[in-house]
């Protein structure tokens, strides 16, 4: 007689999230939500001499770690980060390499200064959705700086 399991609501989003706390875990460094400074330093040392560093699932970023990836050659593509702090967009302005950011909507007035102090030859905002009259005159005032103009 064959036994039949039956899986409770609960025990399989336990399952679930279990799987994804693995997959976090032993993921390589490019596939995590979140880097450390260590995993940041391999990150930019495997990737030298490469035409982009692409963070595809990174959704939280560190100063610390910002400051490390900002050490990069070639351009930083950020997908999936939804907010970003000014103190790593300090960090990041530094860079010398293009930036994109296409996971962001809205950046604060302080956070907008200091990507204006950026340096590099193309900074890209393209899906900001909002954003102040403060930050927008901040990041108007770097002809580097792409973001939509509403």
């Amino acid at each position: 007689m064959a036994r039949r399991v039956f899986w409770t609501a609960a025990a399989l989003a336990a399952v679930v999230a279990g799987w994804f706390l693995f997959v976090q875990m032993t993921a390589p460094p490019i596939l995590r939500s979140t880097l450390t400074v260590p995993e940041a330093r391999a990150l930019v040392a495997e990737n030298k001499g490469q035409p982009f560093l692409s963070m595809f699932h990174l959704t939280s970023l560190t100063p610390d770690v910002a400051a490390v990836l900002a050490e990069a050659e070639g351009g930083l593509n950020f997908y999936r980060l939804t907010t970003l702090s000014p103190e790593a967009a300090a960090a990041l302005a530094r860079h010398e390499g293009s930036l994109s950011f296409d996971g962001l909507s809205t950046v604060s007035e302080a956070t907008a200064k200091e990507l204006g102090r950026y340096a590099g030859p193309n900074l890209r905002l393209e899906d900001l959705k909002t954003l102040s009259a403060e930050a927008a005159a901040a990041l108007r005032a770097n002809p580097a700086i792409r973001f939509p103009q509403r």
